[in-house]
């Protein structure tokens, strides 16, 4: 597989990764980090612990690791999230929902470990 099928795997935007970085092993270089640590660990655990503050932080963080990375469909999904717990107090939260755009999220970032392992 090569980068560009990578991207098109995923629905991310391989001209303007290649604009911004313009070389093929810049890119190569930050997308295969992704499999070096799981983003999501972090902010399923601030979930879990309803730590709304860092879990907004984690999932801010992660969307714009997405956006840098022009992973265009992940960035809508992680954005969702994010919005979510931007303003997230115990009063406010809609768990169900957090947990269900989690849920998205997680199975986004999934699909593309799993086209990083296949260009890999």
């Amino acid at each position: 597989m090569k980068l560009k099928e990578f991207y098109e795997e995923i629905h991310g935007d391989y001209n303007e990764i290649l604009t911004r970085l313009m070389k093929e092993e810049r890119i190569e270089k930050f997308v295969l980090k992704l499999l070096e640590k799981n983003p999501l660990n972090d902010l399923k655990e601030k979930i879990d612990q309803r730590n709304w503050q860092d879990a907004f932080v984690c999932a801010h963080t992660l969307k714009g690791l997405s956006l840098n990375l022009s992973f265009t469909d992940f960035t809508e999904k992680v954005s969702d999230l994010t919005e979510l717990l931007r303003y997230a107090s115990d009063e406010t939260i809609n768990l169900e929902q957090v947990n269900q755009a989690y849920s998205i999220v997680k199975a986004n970032y999934e699909n593309i470990v799993k086209a990083i392992q296949k260009y890999k």
